[in-house]
């Protein structure tokens, strides 16, 4: 039964209800909530001088992992991999997964734009919110690397939780590299991340819903 409010998805054995969406938006409050508190606490400044003391090359190269263009292709190329065998399900989850690193890079960009937050780099000169802001050099927050790397994980996670563990450090990873690299504070990284997960889970769910309605309905 389809009601808009509860249905068993057969597809997945799994049941939606208005309970669900209760934690995507937990998450959302959590990484604003944690994010500001990091912010205006200086832990972001500790933690960066800290941080910075450790740079390695390799964290150029994991910062990739964040990437736009590495991401589509790359989950483009694991949803004909998957494809290829014979996981249906996954492979469609990763392509799935393609848009939407495209979809959760227009809401962060969004989300910087409000906060306006300034760079590491540019500090100590500037740096609290100065909002609404359309630089690239005031769109510290949240970090759009990781908020696309969560994002991803949420939705393949939701079709493959098997391989949840592997992704979320995967993402981690690439939300450390854009501390260590200097591109981002903390606190920008770990409201990035609560922001991805909740997104990703949203569309996830939408997802399921969609499938399971085309069922239904031959």
């Amino acid at each position: 039964m389809f009601d808009g409010v509860c249905v068993k998805h057969r597809a997945c054995g799994t049941t939606v209800t208005m309970k669900n969406w209760i934690f995507p938006l937990l998450l959302t409050c959590t990484g604003l909530v944690a994010g500001t508190l990091l912010y205006m606490g200086s832990a972001d400044v500790m933690a960066q001088a800290f941080i910075t003391d450790y740079q390695h090359p390799a964290w150029s190269w994991l910062t990739l992992l964040g990437d736009g263009t590495v991401q589509v292709l790359g989950c483009i190329g694991m949803g004909i991999f998957t494809y290829l065998r014979g996981q249906y399900a996954l492979s469609r989850a990763w392509y799935w997964a393609a848009p939407l690193s495209l979809v959760a890079g227009v809401a962060g960009q969004v989300v910087k734009w409000f906060f306006g937050r300034p760079r590491p780099k540019l500090s100590p000169e500037l740096y609290d919110f100065q909002w609404f802001e359309t630089t690239a050099k005031l769109h510290s927050f949240p970090s759009g690397h990781t908020l696309t790397s969560f994002a991803i994980v949420a939705m393949v996670a939701a079709f493959y939780p098997k391989g949840r563990w592997v992704l979320l450090v995967l993402a981690g990873l690439a939300g450390l590299s854009r501390i260590f690299v200097g591109a981002h504070w903390p606190g920008d990284v770990v409201c990035g991340a609560f922001l991805g997960y909740a997104l990703g889970h949203v569309l996830a769910r939408l997802k399921k819903l969609s499938t399971y309605k085309d069922l239904t309905e031959q």
